[in-house]
């Protein structure tokens, strides 16, 4: 089984839902790369590709989300939040000319501020315990250089903001508290229905 609870896996997944976002809002995107394009691959425009680096930390005192395994001889793994994980993402627009550069990057903006009062986006991170990560777009700026002139390339260059919650699971023991409510009389509204019989997980 894959350790979901590694720096890489969050750094994959990240970037994957990201991608899959813009594939889904962009339909005219040829490609997203989920990588830099090295200096002799053919791209085929328009595309993107997105880059990151290993995020920045920031602890938070630990608390619990849920159990991820059932309970089994009153140990379960725990999910457990421990801190933030902070993302500084690149996001590339490869055009063929300065007007589709500009047309991809108006449908990429609307992709990533979908609602225009809120700007921003957030996205569920499925393979990383479905966990949030809010993606925010920090600044962004034409790249006209000697380089992209030679190969016939526009590019636009979006730098990117991301962060969603650090996540690790331990094996831990826990104890199942059942509070039993009994109905003795008819209920009244000064003797209301006590709530349903209800169940929680309680870390030793």
């Amino acid at each position: 089984m894959a350790d979901t609870t590694s720096t890489e896996s969050v750094i994959d997944e990240v970037v994957k839902r990201l991608a899959l976002h813009l594939k889904a809002s962009v339909p005219s995107l040829k490609s997203v790369l989920e990588d830099f394009p090295e200096p002799n691959e053919k791209l085929v425009y328009p595309c993107v590709s997105i880059t990151t680096q290993a995020p920045e930390f920031r602890a938070v005192s630990p608390y619990v989300v849920r159990p991820v395994s059932p309970v089994k001889n009153n140990s379960a793994d725990i999910m457990w939040v421990i801190g933030i994980y902070d993302f500084k993402l690149q996001l590339d627009i490869w055009a063929r000319n300065k007007e589709e550069r500009l047309d991809v990057f108006d449908l990429v903006f609307n992709a990533i501020n979908p609602v225009i009062e809120v700007m921003g986006l957030s996205l569920r991170l499925k393979d990383y315990y479905d966990i949030w990560c809010r993606y925010d777009l920090d600044k962004h700026s034409i790249v006209d250089d000697e380089g992209t002139s030679q190969r016939a390339e526009f590019r636009m260059k979006l730098d990117l903001l991301a962060n969603c919650r650090a996540i690790r699971v331990n094996r831990a023991k826990v104890m199942s508290e059942i509070q039993l409510n009994q109905t003795l009389a008819p209920a009244s509204a000064d003797f209301p229905v006590p709530p349903a019989d209800s169940e929680t997980i309680v870390i030793k």
